[in-house]
């Protein structure tokens, strides 16, 4: 038997589930993410609880030997950038499809990359960023060889609950 829900029960479903959901566009390596800087993502107002966040290539990687860090910043108050998860290795060679995803239980734990394309592991616990009022940005630092040449895209996707009081995230490309 099959089941058709309106639109709006499904999204509603969803939000309940996993929270609000919000997409970056398509991030070009060479000119965007994995430059051996902080990259900002997205913006963080408040504060939120993540229940997902990860980036999945688009289009397959070189061979650079990039490594993907989450972190966050605040910019009010100021508060130095904070590691989210730990280096993963290297995302040389990365196919299409596979993910960079925040394991979230541990800030120490390194960013893990999926062993096959188009299957992640659920992250185990959730994180809470922000500041009560605050503004921050969530963001992919690279500890690695830069991207230079080759090739390499990604999009980002973040699932998270507001917990303070007009909290909310947005996406910064």
């Amino acid at each position: 038997m099959s089941r058709n829900y309106a639109d709006s029960t499904v999204e509603v479903i969803e939000i309940m589930n996993v929270g609000l959901r919000i997409e970056t566009g398509i991030a070009v390596c060479t000119t965007t993410i994995f430059l051996q800087t902080s990259v900002p993502i997205f913006n963080v107002y408040g504060v939120i609880r993540i229940s997902a966040l990860f980036g999945e290539v688009t289009t397959v990687f070189s061979n650079e030997a990039a490594k993907g860090r989450f972190v966050f910043t605040s910019t009010s108050p100021v508060i130095a950038e904070a590691n989210m998860s730990a280096d993963s290795v290297s995302v040389a060679q990365l196919a299409k499809g596979k993910r960079l995803t925040l394991q979230g239980d541990v800030v120490g734990t390194a960013a893990v990359i999926t062993a096959s394309a188009g299957i992640s592991l659920w992250p185990l616990g959730k994180m809470i960023v922000g500041t009560n009022g605050g503004t921050g940005k969530i963001g992919l630092n690279n500890d690695g060889a830069a991207f230079t040449v080759g090739t390499g895209a990604m999009q980002f996707v973040l699932c998270y609950t507001p917990l303070s009081d007009g909290a909310y995230a947005t996406n910064i490309f």
